[in-house]
């Protein structure tokens, strides 16, 4: 259930179908187009609804994970249950699940990415998750930059909680990865 609530800063240019994610948004330069959107669930509770944006659209999760390329996620807050709290559980779960324990690389980032949940979370708010390669993770919340967290092996580790073979949510990858079935 990692990052039950981790993104939400780019400006979007237009509304999807379902109104509930932008068709697009920019990454710096770079426009990124709406590949899927999903809603997370714990049991029958939705906690938020994501879209992730790539350059060009995917439903390869692995590949995704892997690229060294500008793109996004943004969730939308829709549950009071997602909390600060439950967000550090989750990432350091996620985190320990993904590496098979071997987190201490990627500690010091893990923390920076914590602080952004130390704020109180409401239903509404947005975080986005934005990768760009000379930059990094950019993470926002409400469209405030909270931090940005080098290296390629980090944002490889948060987009594999999501996309990576074992995903914490399978039907919310699927979502997000395009696939309706």
């Amino acid at each position: 259930m990692l990052f039950v609530a981790i993104l939400a800063c780019l400006p979007s240019q237009a509304q999807s179908d379902k109104g509930e994610m932008p068709r697009s948004v920019m990454a710096d330069e770079t426009k990124l187009v709406l590949n899927g959107e999903g809603t997370r669930k714990k049991f029958w509770i939705n906690l938020f609804d994501g879209g992730l944006y790539l350059k060009e659209k995917c439903n390869d999760g692995m590949r995704v994970t892997l690229a060294n390329e500008p793109m996004a996620i943004k969730l939308k807050v829709t549950s009071e249950l997602v909390t600060g709290k439950r967000l550090e559980e989750n990432i350091r779960s996620e985190f320990a699940r993904v590496t098979n324990n071997q987190i201490e690389p990627l500690k010091a980032r893990i923390n920076a990415l914590l602080e952004v949940f130390k704020e109180d979370i409401v239903i509404g708010d947005i975080f986005d998750l934005v990768y760009i390669p000379e930059k990094g993770l950019e993470v926002y919340k409400n469209n405030s930059l909270r931090t940005s967290i080098r290296g390629l092996d980090f944002k490889q580790t948060v987009f594999e909680t999501w996309f990576g073979n074992d995903p914490a949510d399978a039907k919310f990858k699927k979502g997000m990865l395009g696939s309706t079935s």
